[in-house]
């Protein structure tokens, strides 16, 4: 009996370990892997760009490391569109990511994933996605690292 009673908590430990939403990792895992790939294969190819599906309408943010307020935030969103969505999405709060970090903030919640190593963010960037294209990440490499620099 005890046996099927260490089991049972074993199975429920792994499973409150590994509740961790796929989507998340789809977002963090293709930009990291083309990231490296674009690091370290050291292709003629300074740039690649990532596609990912999510469903319209969402707002995107790439930001670097920092203290954003969220009229900060509404500041780099070109659309009015999008600074309302934002607006709505946020309720005033602050963003404040202690490394690069990537936000999809979508009807369904917001994403977000960070990152480390050799994978910077230079300038905060600001999308409004209205169609259910794939949203795509353009990475370039830059010396030793690789920056985000475009969403689209």
């Amino acid at each position: 009996m005890s046996k099927l009673v260490a089991i049972a908590l074993g199975s429920a430990v792994l499973c409150a370990c590994s509740s961790v939403d796929s989507s998340q990792l789809v977002l963090h895992d293709s930009v990291q892997t083309a990231a490296t790939d674009l690091r370290w294969k050291r292709q003629s190819e300074s740039t690649v760009a990532v596609k990912l599906r999510y469903s319209a309408p969402a707002v995107v943010l790439a930001l670097p490391a920092g203290m954003y307020s969220a009229q900060a935030l509404e500041g780099f969103m070109p659309s009015a569109e999008g600074k309302e969505w934002l607006k709505k999405r946020l309720r005033g709060q602050p963003l404040n990511p202690t490394q690069p970090e990537l936000y999809v903030l979508a009807s369904r919640g917001v994403e977000s994933t960070s990152f480390y190593e050799a994978l910077s963010i230079p300038k905060p960037i600001a999308l409004w996605k209205q169609s259910d294209t794939p949203l795509e990440i353009s990475l370039k490499r830059e010396g030793d690292g690789v920056q985000i620099i475009a969403l689209r």
